[in-house]
């Protein structure tokens, strides 16, 4: 795909924190959380684990709101998001940091 940088950006400080860190190795989410390491290390040349408050990504929140809503395992949108998005977006440009 051409993607070689990876950030993926949580509103859960937790999860964020057990992404990078080895407290949660002997966990029962403890496979998961390596899986996802394993994954990012061989498929990106580099990656990292962040939090972002919820406020500040409401474009993200709302798009998986919307995935998990509509059951579809595929979306993708190729040169035009929905209208739901665009407004967000808008939205977000105009918020204060």
């Amino acid at each position: 795909m051409g993607i070689h940088r990876m950030i993926l950006e949580s509103d859960s400080q937790v999860l964020v924190h057990a992404l990078n860190s080895d407290e949660y190795e002997r966990a029962l989410i403890g496979v998961l959380l390596r899986e996802t390491r394993s994954i990012c290390h061989a498929n990106f040349e580099s990656f990292s684990f962040s939090f972002c408050n919820r406020n500040c990504n409401k474009v993200a929140y709302e798009l998986a709101a919307f995935g998990f809503r509509s059951g579809a395992a595929n979306l993708s949108w190729i040169e035009y998001a929905p209208d739901f998005v665009s407004v967000l977006v808008a939205s977000d440009i105009a918020e204060p940091v």
